[in-house]
C-alpha cells in the first residue's frame, strides 16, 4: 500500500477506485476487517472480565459491544463489495 502512494503521482476517485475493484484487494481487505472485529471481540471481553464483576451488566455490555463489532464488519463488507 505504501508503494502505491510513492507510485501514483495523484491519487483520485477513480485510481482509488481502480485499486480496490481488485478481487485479491477486496478479499485481503475483508479479511483484515473480520481480523479486526475478533481483535476487538477479545480485547473487550478481556476488559469487561478484569472490571465488570456482575454478570448480567458484563453479559449485557459484552453483548452490545460484539453486536456493534459485527455491524462495522458487515457494513465494511457492503461497502468493500459496492465498489
Amino acid at each position: 500500500m505504501g508503494w502505491f502512494f510513492i507510485s501514483t503521482p495523484e491519487v483520485t476517485y477513480a485510481v482509488w477506485n481502480d485499486l480496490f475493484s481488485g478481487l485479491a484487494m477486496k478479499v485481503f481487505t475483508f479479511v483484515t476487517l473480520v481480523s479486526i472485529m475478533f481483535h476487538v471481540r477479545i480485547g473487550m471481553w478481556q476488559v469487561l472480565t478484569d472490571y465488570v464483576k456482575a454478570p448480567g451488566l458484563r453479559a449485557s455490555i459484552q453483548f452490545i459491544l460484539n453486536l456493534i463489532a459485527f455491524v462495522y464488519a458487515v457494513v465494511g463488507l457492503f461497502v468493500l463489495w459496492g465498489v
